[in-house]
């Protein structure tokens, strides 16, 4: 019934741009006011954090030349210049999404205006379920009068009401007090409003809130060479060290001995380029093998017993070889020997 009349005032409101406007024009001019007073704010406050942050720097680099002691009061100072750059990035912060938002509400008006008029253009060419979504969108309410229904749009013109007549059927017309139609919702009770913008208060409530979030994981860490971490999985256990191998000196000093006695002829330097050591460390191995009991020598030469290697090194046994008397050597080798087992 009022399918002709609603296409006839969509099409005369797609070739005027103030048709349009007007609806969101209030919303746009209002958004523009903000933007402007955004923008002035964000430069106050760039201006200030500026300053202070000038401040800061001149403060550190005199307490740095040593013209100012770094003292308690330049400590408080600096604390508050930092608390005061802080809280000026948060507002700057938060100015610049204002903005941002701002200028995304101001300069919408160019690109509604298309988007509704091409829409409006070819309304009669759409689906019908497209038709009857955007006219249940754009009406406002709808008046049954005795002879006459107004629908009110939310855009003022090109008509203020769109009367539609009603052909009486057999001499009955509608009267305002017909409920089954005065009260009938044809659209949700939640009718579509303009939403509001992105810089409105309940933005802003949202947009004052801090944002953060802590997760809490478990890190294991190993320190050695390097550090090693991992997240949620335990690292894999270390391995465990070797057991230490000790050298047998006494077998080596018999080695010594043995070499230098099918080679007389070969000095003791010759005799630690063959084995690989120093000259010094042949005197101090023949020292051993000449002054030590001969029944020690003949079980320290074989045995394999790390305990009695570890007790019995080279400075151990040069000790006992510089014992005075052979009755001292074997003394101390058997307090060493008790001590062991």
């Amino acid at each position: 019934m009022f399918d002709s009349a609603l296409i006839d005032y969509f099409r005369k409101a797609s070739r005027d741009q103030d048709i349009i406007v007007k609806g969101i024009g209030n919303a746009i001019i209002d958004s523009q006011m903000k933007l402007d007073k955004i923008e002035a704010g964000i430069v106050d406050v760039d201006t200030k954090l500026e300053t202070t942050r000038a401040e800061a720097k001149k403060l550190l680099a005199l307490a740095m030349t040593g013209t100012i002691s770094q003292g308690t009061t330049f400590k408080a100072k600096m604390t508050e210049l930092d608390e005061e750059i802080f809280k000026l990035e948060d507002t700057l912060a938060r100015l610049q999404a204002q903005k941002s938002a701002a200028q995304m509400s101001a300069h919408s008006g160019r690109f509604l205006h298309q988007n509704l008029r091409f829409a409006m253009q070819y309304l009669d060419q759409a689906p019908p379920e497209a038709q009857r979504s955007l006219l249940q969108a754009m009406i406002k309410e709808i008046i049954v009068f005795d002879d006459r229904i107004e629908l009110r749009m939310y855009l003022g013109e090109p008509d203020e009401t769109m009367p539609c007549e009603i052909t009486p059927e057999n001499g009955k017309s509608l009267t305002e007090i017909d409920e089954a139609l005065t009260t009938q919702t044809l659209v949700s009770s939640g009718r579509q409003k303009w939403l509001p913008t992105m810089d409105s208060e309940h933005y802003k409530r949202h947009l004052s809130k801090c944002k953060e979030i802590h997760i809490l994981v478990k890190m294991y860490r190993h320190r050695g060479r390097g550090t090693s971490i991992s997240l949620y999985d335990p690292l894999p256990s270390r391995p465990l060290p070797p057991p230490p191998v000790y050298k047998n000196i006494v077998a080596m000093a018999v080695q010594v001995r043995e070499y230098l006695v099918k080679n007389p002829q070969r000095t003791q330097t010759a005799a630690g380029n063959h084995f690989g050591i120093t000259r010094a460390r042949i005197s101090q191995l023949i020292t051993i093998v000449e002054n030590l009991p001969d029944d020690f020598i003949s079980i320290m030469k074989t045995t394999k017993d790390q305990s009695m290697l570890k007790r019995f090194s080279g400075k151990t046994l040069l000790r006992i070889a510089g014992q005075r008397t052979p009755e001292q050597r074997e003394t101390y080798i058997t307090t060493i020997r008790n001590q062991i087992s």
